[in-house]
Formats: C-alpha cells, sequence, structure tokens
C-alpha cells in the first residue's frame, strides 16, 4: 500500500517567475522552485498526491466569502489584476491535474492560525523541520510557502482543518505542541 502523499503549490501569477513546489510523505517533505506549468505538472505527477493544495484563488469571484475572511491575514483581493491573472492560471493548471484533490490555500494564514508566522518567511523553516523531516529544499519564500500548503493539506486530510468560503485553513486546535 502505498503512503498518503499530499501536494502544495506556491503559484507564481506568470510562468517567467519562481513556483514553489513541494509533497510531504511519511512525514518527510521535499521541496524544488520551478517555474512554468509543465513543471509544476511533472512535478505533481511524478510525487502522485492524493491532494494538492495550491496558494492561488481556485474561484474568479470578488464576491466570495473567502475574500472577506482572508482579508485579516493580508491576503491579496481579486480587484488586483495580477491576483486575476494569478487565479486564471491555477484554475488553468487545476483542469490538468488528474487523480487528485486541489484545495485552496494560503500559507500566510496557515502559519498565523497556528502560530509560527514569522518574517522574513524563511525563518519559518525552523518550526516546519520540527514538524517535518525536510529532506530538500526550503530554500527560499516560494519553497517555504509550498511546504505550508502541503502541510495545509495534509492537516485536510487528517479532519484538522476546515473549508472557509472555498479556501482550507487549519484549525487552532490542531496546532502542533
Amino acid at each position: 500500500m502505498n503512503a498518503l502523499t499530499v501536494a502544495g503549490v506556491d503559484l507564481a501569477a506568470k510562468p517567467h517567475n519562481p513556483t514553489g513546489v513541494a509533497f510531504i510523505r511519511d512525514g518527510r517533505a521535499v521541496a524544488a522552485t520551478v517555474r512554468d506549468d509543465e513543471e509544476v505538472i511533472e512535478f505533481i505527477e511524478r510525487c502522485e498526491p492524493a491532494v494538492i493544495a495550491i496558494d492561488a484563488p481556485l474561484l474568479m469571484s470578488e464576491e466570495r466569502y473567502a475574500e472577506r475572511f482572508l482579508r485579516r491575514y493580508r491576503a491579496l483581493p481579486l480587484t488586483i489584476p495580477d491576483m486575476r491573472v494569478l487565479c486564471k492560471r491555477a484554475i488553468a493548471l487545476r483542469v490538468r491535474i488528474e487523480n487528485a484533490r486541489v484545495i485552496e490555500v494560503f500559507p500566510t494564514a496557515t502559519a498565523k492560525i497556528l502560530g509560527f508566522y514569522i518574517k522574513p518567511k524563511i525563518r519559518m523553516m525552523e518550526h516546519l523541520c520540527r514538524i517535518l523531516r525536510v529532506e530538500s529544499g526550503g530554500e527560499n519564500e516560494h519553497e517555504v510557502d509550498a511546504i505550508i500548503c502541503a502541510y495545509t493539506a495534509l492537516l485536510h486530510v487528517k479532519g484538522c482543518a476546515v473549508n472557509v468560503g472555498g479556501v482550507v485553513v487549519p484549525k487552532a486546535v490542531c496546532a502542533p505542541r
């Protein structure tokens, strides 16, 4: 029987910018930086996740409840042109992903809810290394966010997360001690 694998994607709005990708399997995390959609899909296909958590809007609606909820965590609204570009890219990727459930997450909200948010983001690796065996990656903020995305997917699978207006966030009671 294969071990449960979850993946995280810190998607850039434009393919020439860095996108962080990560997966978690058996408590170990692997992260990398890719650029274009083909590299994202290739990474996902190689790790064969059951759930993929993407840090990007998966619904093109400025009226969605998640926008109001995420504002407290400083998420950018869909009224910003780059966010609309990001949303379109995320939706196009979701259409291409097979054999996995895709969820929307916001790693900043995850880190704040679980009490380990700190800037610069690379400093959050210290916390992530206490709860996961990070075997590679975590070298830049995109990879850190991708690991947090994957961790949110893991919490979701374990029943330690809730869907708030289309965005999956962890339950504070599930914070590792």
